[in-house]
């Protein structure tokens, strides 16, 4: 059986070509630190996606809409799962968003009268991803909302973020669309960040 040594000690600073101990803590843990970022390894793989809406912006709509203006589903064929990482939003302009949260809509089903996000980027991969983003679909009406961020009624908030952190997956025929309770009277610029694998 195979074992790791490890001795209980301070960080150190070693010099290239040595073969220290690994370090662990006095519960017998070893000590771990990042040399990338969390994604980094996927997003060399060329597993990540991003999309946003266009400078113009969308506006988001209510919970309760058919007409979606921004999220993502999975093609029945796709052959891939879609974890979702990020999303983030901001007010477009001198727009004053509607005190609300906005919310993501998930549910089993292919949306129709698609437009697809026209700048969908993976600077590692170039080509198409599985999932299809977008910024114009149809959907029938969900009942099955994660609150995301909250808007506030005012045109100097930054740019909001949730991070999904891969806790949210759309398996082929899902699909994740934006929605606001209540609607959203100021227009958005929403973005999303995902990974693709092999489902």
């Amino acid at each position: 059986m195979a074992f790791l040594q490890s001795v209980v000690t301070a960080p150190g600073n070693n010099t290239a070509g040595t073969n220290p101990i690994a370090p662990c803590n006095p519960d017998g843990a070893p000590m771990v630190s990042e040399l990338h970022g969390k994604y980094y390894s996927a997003n060399r793989a060329g597993r990540v996606w991003s999309a946003s809406a266009l400078i113009a912006g969308v506006t988001i709509p209510v919970n309760t809409a058919t007409a979606m203006t921004f999220g993502i589903y999975n093609p029945a064929n796709s052959g891939v799962n879609i974890e979702l990482i990020r999303f983030a939003c901001g007010t477009v302009a001198a727009g004053v968003a509607t005190i609300g949260t906005m919310l993501a809509t998930v549910s089993k089903q292919l949306p129709s009268s698609v437009t697809a996000a026209v700048n969908t980027v993976n600077p590692m991969n170039g080509g198409s991803p599985g999932g299809v983003a977008f910024t114009v679909a149809t959907f029938v009406a969900s009942t099955q909302h994660i609150p995301l961020i909250s808007s506030f009624a005012t045109s100097s908030q930054t740019a909001q973020v949730y991070d999904f952190d891969g806790i949210l997956m759309l398996p082929p025929g899902w699909a994740m669309a934006i929605t606001s309770s209540p609607v959203q009277s100021a227009v958005n610029m929403p973005s999303l960040f995902w990974a693709e694998w092999n489902a």
